[in-house]
């Protein structure tokens, strides 16, 4: 199984750093590690100008999300989003979980990411298995994106536009 958390900062120009900030989760963007960021599909999100970055973890020699995220896979959403029909689609919906452990380093980060936008904006995707069906939830603020997390209904493979 593989997770990644995946964000887009919107018309952000110059990378943001975050070598000042001793957080266990780590990012990168694609100008300084092309390798890690694969774009698949997504074709309205890459239309839009900005930086993508990848929240994980080093390890293993690799790059990874998996040991950050978790999926709740006894319950699926398929009735949400209610205007997508594609039950090959609705079937891949699973309440994703930022694990405790990493809870408050993905917080700051997104907030950090959010600050770094001209536009105060991010796209926020989690993907599961190289998941390439567009879904887009929002504008929400990043406060109710953190209530919707904890009620259990963000979603694996859904992209969810930030906004503050």
């Amino acid at each position: 199984m593989s997770f990644e958390l995946n964000v887009l900062v919107l018309d952000q120009e110059q990378p943001t750093y975050l070598d000042d900030y001793d957080f266990i989760v780590e990012i990168a963007n694609e100008r300084d590690n092309e390798e890690i960021f694969r774009r698949n599909g997504w074709d309205y999100m890459n239309q839009q100008s900005g930086i993508w970055y990848n929240l994980g973890i080093e390890e293993d020699g690799g790059f990874w999300a998996l040991r950050m995220l978790d999926a709740d896979f006894d319950t699926n959403y398929s009735v949400l989003p209610y205007w997508i029909d594609d039950e090959s689609v609705t079937s891949n919906l699973y309440p994703l979980t930022v694990v405790e452990r990493y809870r408050r380093d993905v917080e700051r980060i997104l907030e950090l990411l959010l600050e770094g936008s001209p536009k105060r904006t991010v796209y926020i995707m989690s993907r599961m298995q190289g998941w390439d069906t567009e879904i887009i939830v929002g504008p929400v603020s990043l406060k109710r994106f953190w209530e919707l997390h904890d009620a259990g209904k963000v979603l694996f493979n859904v992209c969810y536009l930030i906004k503050e």
